[in-house]
């Protein structure tokens, strides 16, 4: 018998936030602090060509983990005004309702919960093609973008022209939210699992 990949519900249940609301010039990273799979270093780096011509927007962090305090080293290095850590937080939902942009700089993932929960509230993804599911997830050029990996100069240029214009960013927003993936749907998972568990009985 064949296994099937039964992905995992989105867990913040069925409220979706309207792309009409008030967001912040805000590109957010929810992340481990872990440079070896996540990258942040990279983000800030990448943050640095973007953070002089645009003065207005935020890199905002949530997140803990090992590296934090070299992540903040880095940004005293870069001499970078406009990165905000905000370590852990249980109401993680709050950061992907206000945020324009969401980047993903990992080198490798399973299926990242962060890219199904920032698209659920609207969020327009960014992320390096260096896993698989990442083409689960983002629709190139339709609710987000990849890029090749490690290409950082094409992951910062499809930030810059998002940042420049609203307009595309509110379109996307609004694309991205009424049409969510069914696949993440708990409603659409629960019979997955009871159907591959009755297969695993009857073999």
């Amino acid at each position: 018998w064949s296994w099937e990949a039964v992905p995992n519900p989105f867990p913040f249940g069925n409220v979706r936030y309207d792309a009409s609301s008030k967001r912040e010039n805000i590109v957010l990273i929810v992340a481990r602090m872990d440079e070896n799979q996540k990258r942040i270093g990279v983000a800030l780096k990448m943050w640095r060509d973007i953070e002089p011509i645009y003065q207005d927007w935020r890199l905002v962090i949530v997140g803990e983990g090992k590296d934090l305090t070299g992540y903040k080293h880095i940004v005293k290095k870069l001499h970078l005004k406009n990165v905000i850590f905000k370590g852990h937080s249980n109401n993680v939902q709050e950061f992907y309702k206000k945020s324009k942009i969401f980047w993903m700089t990992s080198i490798w993932e399973g299926l990242p919960m962060t890219l199904i929960e920032a698209q659920h509230y609207g969020c327009i993804c960014i992320a390096f093609d260096s896993f698989k599911a990442v083409r689960d997830v983002i629709d190139n050029g339709k609710n987000g973008f990849y890029v090749n990996c490690n290409d950082c100069k094409a992951f910062v240029n499809v930030t810059k022209q998002l940042m420049q214009n609203q307009s595309v960013i509110y379109k996307m927003q609004e694309n991205i939210i009424n049409n969510i993936s069914p696949k993440f749907d708990i409603k659409n998972i629960i019979p997955m699992w009871l159907s591959l568990f009755e297969e695993l009985k009857e073999n």
